[in-house]
This record gives C-alpha cells, structure tokens and sequence, in this order.
C-alpha cells in the first residue's frame, strides 16, 4: 500500500520538473519517508 501511495506521489511530482531517470530512487526514498511518518505518529 505504502508503495503505491509512493508511486502515486512520484508521478504527480514528476509531471512538475523532475526527471523519468531516478524514478526508482524517488520512489524508494518517498516509501521511506512515508514508513518514518507513520511509525513517528
């Protein structure tokens, strides 16, 4: 669930500037962001 909501969350960025080229790191690194969020709350 946290991957897609990465996924999602990468796309709608990258339609603002960032680039197709690093999509996996972005997404990897949203995921854990997301991860750190919720087991912060």
């Amino acid at each position: 669930m946290i991957h897609n909501i990465a996924i999602k969350i990468v796309d709608f960025l990258s339609k603002y500037g960032s680039t197709q080229k690093n999509r996996d790191v972005y997404i990897y690194g949203t995921e854990c962001l997301i991860s750190e969020t919720i087991g912060n709350f």
